[in-house]
């Protein structure tokens, strides 16, 4: 379900939210940046690594930029290869 949250950190490698909504990791998230300046419209793909709850109702998200389809690709391999053997 769509969310809206502030950007606090972003880099090359991810992004660091603060929102109102919690976010699991491991969970994948679609993250539209809106403002001004060069980044405004750009679209990210990521995935959360983590959370952290703060008692003000806010938690901060630690994001990190993947490529969907990939990500995609590498799950329904594996779910193909079956359990890895030792």
């Amino acid at each position: 379900s769509p969310f809206s949250a502030k950007v606090h950190n972003l880099s090359l490698g991810g992004v660091g939210l603060l929102s109102q909504v919690p976010v699991p990791a491991s969970t994948y998230l679609r993250v539209y940046l809106l403002g001004q300046g060069t980044l405004n419209g750009k679209v990210l793909e990521t995935q959360a690594v983590r959370s952290r709850d703060y008692k003000d109702g806010f938690s901060e998200i630690g994001l990190r930029k993947v490529n969907l389809a990939d990500e995609l690709a590498a799950a329904s391999a594996a779910a193909k290869a079956g359990p890895a053997k030792a």
